[in-house]
């Protein structure tokens, strides 16, 4: 029989829980995360997050508190350290990020989900009936989306 010691294995992951916590509280901050889509695409996209003069900011990009947990819970979940038992920096930013790219994923195909976002104006959502487009926002035809749950995230200082 093989016996775990879950107290004491959940004693020794405590430090590496709270490097973890501050590591994941720095993307967005100290460490940014891109997405590598073509450049169709990113500007498309960048649009989307910042608006134009008929089209209002859905910022579906943020790095706010649920992405944050979402990212954190993934990076726990896949905790790698070094031999000193420190974290392993790089790979946990990527996991992280990683987490990251679904929650943008999920805010697309939701409408906004976690974050809200401006509805689509009438007259749009008119014209995207009449062509047979998706109702989401932000999915017309789903190019956007699709390239961003298969783009690389690349995680840098920020």
């Amino acid at each position: 029989m093989i016996r775990v010691d879950n107290a004491r294995m959940l004693a020794s992951l405590s430090p590496l829980r709270a490097q973890l916590v501050a590591l994941v509280a720095d993307l967005g901050g100290r460490y940014k995360a891109e997405l590598r889509l073509p450049q169709v695409l990113q500007t498309r996209l960048l649009r989307f997050a910042l608006g134009t003069r008929r089209m209002p900011a859905r910022d579906v990009l943020v790095v706010n508190g649920h992405a944050r947990a979402h990212a954190l819970e993934r990076a726990a979940a896949k905790i790698r350290t070094t031999s000193t038992g420190k974290l392993s920096v790089l790979p946990m930013l990527q996991v992280a990020a990683s987490a990251l790219r679904e929650v943008w994923v999920e805010r697309l195909y939701s409408s906004g989900g976690d974050v809200r976002l401006a509805p689509l104006s009438a007259s749009w959502r008119k014209a995207k009936r009449r062509r047979g487009l998706d109702p989401r926002i932000g999915i017309a035809t789903g190019d956007m989306v699709r390239a961003v749950e298969r783009s690389p995230v690349i995680v840098s200082r920020a």
